[in-house]
């Protein structure tokens, strides 16, 4: 899923194009110049932790097969899903807020 929503998160920047003199007015171009490197980045963080937490989770069920039943299930499966994807999210948070849109102008901060 992570690395689907990449994909999903980098497709417009063939349509997007660059934005050398600014842009007209405001729109989706303007807001995915703003934070689409950020949501980018935050599918690379989490498509990354994911496949650790899998690789961990993998260790346990073949090196401790008994105490794998009792920790590997349904709900560490949703909580870990859950709680990478919010670190990736909380991880990328200055870079949401390096930038800030005023009107039809990007602005760095």
């Amino acid at each position: 899923m992570s690395d689907a929503l990449f994909c999903i998160a980098v497709l417009p920047r063939a349509y997007i194009g660059a934005a050398a003199f600014g842009f007209r007015r405001y729109d989706f171009r303007i807001v995915y110049a703003a934070y689409g490197d950020t949501l980018v980045n935050a599918f690379i963080v989490s498509s990354t932790w994911l496949t650790v937490a899998m690789a961990v989770s993998r260790y346990v069920a073949i090196c401790h097969p008994l105490h794998a039943r009792q920790i590997i299930g349904r709900t560490f499966a949703t909580l870990t899903l859950a709680g990478v994807f919010a670190i990736s999210v909380l991880a990328n948070a200055p870079r949401f807020l390096r930038q800030e849109i005023i009107g039809s102008v990007l602005i760095a901060l």
